[in-house]
């Protein structure tokens, strides 16, 4: 993966190491560090907050796997802050949009430029608890068996209420 440092926030595939593919045919445990990228001049250099995410999501890309598992301090996506809003319910599945939505407006689930990588390789990221054996929720091109929730962000001053259509 390249991080171009003129344009931060673009992302893309590059630089692959061919010998970690035939090690991995081997099934050998191939150890990758999960916010690390390289520049342009294959300078080792750090993708920032989320860069894990974003790592574990361009490898599923290149390695065109079925899916891509981010084991994280929560179960899946809520539709709003369980710590603020007792009523939020997790969700099974969410789009990308869905996603990258919840992203720009503060959710910390899952950075937003990995999110934008899923969507752009169709890569379906299951987000899961490292904690537990929980199904977490499935983030992918669109919802399927989502009740109809109106997503909202919350805040420490908000009711927490959660409103579903009529």
């Amino acid at each position: 993966m390249i991080f171009d440092r003129h344009l931060p926030h673009r992302l893309r595939l590059g630089h692959r190491t061919p010998g970690r593919r035939s090690e991995l045919r081997a099934g050998k445990v191939v150890v990758v560090a999960g916010f690390q990228g390289v520049d342009e001049d294959h300078n080792i250099t750090t993708l920032g907050r989320g860069g894990s995410d974003t790592s574990g999501v361009a490898l599923a890309a290149a390695l065109k796997a079925d899916s891509c598992e981010i084991y994280t301090d929560v179960d899946g996506v809520y539709t709003s802050d369980p710590r603020i809003c007792p009523q939020a319910k997790k969700l099974e599945r969410i789009s990308y949009e869905e996603m990258l939505e919840l992203a720009s407006l503060g959710a910390k689930v899952l950075q937003i430029r990995s999110v934008e990588f899923a969507k752009r390789y169709g890569v379906p990221v299951h987000v899961r608890s490292s904690f537990t054996d929980t199904e977490g929720t499935w983030v992918v091109p669109t919802r399927t068996s989502l009740p109809q929730f109106l997503l909202r962000p919350t805040s420490a001053n908000s009711t927490g209420e959660i409103f579903e259509p009529t």
